[in-house]
């Protein structure tokens, strides 16, 4: 009756479901914490200079402003909400004089790096965002010519503002 008892066993934990290491992102502790403070873009174009500006509102919002200046012109600017909506993180964009975002589903992460998509929009269709060593790296590919971004810490003196989530 023993050896019962030991192959039941034995059975049970054969049967048991192992964890899925690769649980979808949803599912997977995220954090964007490496993305926050300011950025100047490296590998802008002459006479042009991008910023990008990420804070922590709560863990389940992350709050991002990007801008382009020429010479005092602000030339470009989006407002970006890293939100988590239900069991999804959502990269939602609002462009200068946009009404509605759009909005990009986080499809991978990965240590400091993640990867949001939507395939109905016209381009981009994917947003990449990777830390490597002291540079953000952001990248946005799908349908039209991709587009790289390096990003340094911003060294300018800081400019204390607010920002919501609501612009």
């Amino acid at each position: 009756m023993k050896g019962f008892f030991k192959l039941f066993f034995l059975v049970f934990l054969a049967c048991k479901p192992s964890p899925n290491p690769e649980a979808p992102a949803e599912e997977k502790l995220v954090s964007f914490e490496w993305m926050l403070g300011s950025w100047q873009r490296s590998n802008e174009n002459p006479g042009k200079d991008t910023y990008e500006h990420w804070q922590k509102a709560n863990d389940t919002l992350y709050l991002g402003l990007g801008f382009t200046m020429q010479g005092n012109d602000t030339i470009w600017r989006e407002n970006v909400k890293l939100l988590k909506r239900d069991t999804s993180w959502i990269f939602s964009v609002t462009g200068k004089g946009d009404i509605i975002s759009t909005d990009f589903i986080l499809t991978d992460i990965v240590d400091q790096s993640f990867v949001c998509e939507n395939p109905n929009n016209e381009f981009p269709k994917m947003i990449l965002y990777k830390l490597k060593g002291d540079s953000l790296f952001a990248k946005i590919s799908g349908g039209g010519a991709d587009i790289e971004f390096k990003f340094g810490k911003d060294t300018r003196p800081k400019i204390t503002a607010t920002m919501t989530n609501d612009e």
